[in-house]
């Protein structure tokens, strides 16, 4: 990282209009519903913030084109 550039390395990148708002927020909920149900599984647990992240992610992205 320079003062006046930033480099991101990213496996996927989606500009604001080719997201997807319902589908992005469906998959925020069901990211929240196996939050909730991952009990003592440190794997369910860590998927289920990964669906939240990503779909969170999404969710500001598309939020930027208004």
């Amino acid at each position: 990282m320079l003062p006046d550039r930033v480099t991101i390395l990213a496996n996927d990148a989606l500009k604001p209009e080719e997201i997807d708002v319902p589908r992005a927020q469906q998959q925020l909920d069901r990211g929240q519903k196996e939050w909730k149900e991952a009990g003592d599984s440190e794997e369910a647990y860590t998927e289920a913030l990964r669906v939240i992240a990503e779909a969170e992610a999404k969710l500001a992205t598309a939020a930027e084109k208004h």
